[in-house]
């Protein structure tokens, strides 16, 4: 599924990134540079949903893959940040909207 990133400014100045489905054919679109597609995401990145924690939040200290899936619902729809954490985020939705989280066993087995 492809999805459309958009960036929303605040009125106090700072921004967001929301998603949404995209309509039609797969369009690929990207997001400062980053996949916003599930089939474009590299090895390294799923490396990184099972090692790296949340920086802040509510979940400050789990790790990304161990996210609930409510709370990324959240954030793809209030908006993700405009930082590597986003893009994460928006992969780990992704993952966890299509039922794929067994994808990421293998990886936790081998920490």
């Amino acid at each position: 599924m492809a999805l459309i990133v958009r960036e929303l400014r605040g009125p106090w100045g700072g921004s967001s990134v929301t998603v949404a489905p995209a309509r039609g054919p797969a369009t690929g679109l990207c997001w400062a540079g980053h996949p916003a597609r599930i089939d474009d995401v590299n090895p390294e990145d799923l490396q990184k949903l099972v090692t790296c924690t949340m920086p802040f939040g509510r979940y400050q200290g789990c790790v990304l893959a161990d996210l609930p899936g409510p709370y990324l619902n959240w954030f793809a729809r209030e908006g993700l940040p405009r930082s590597e954490i986003g893009r994460l985020l928006l992969l780990m939705h992704e993952i966890d909207h299509n039922g794929l989280s067994g994808l990421l066993e293998p990886l936790r087995r081998a920490r």
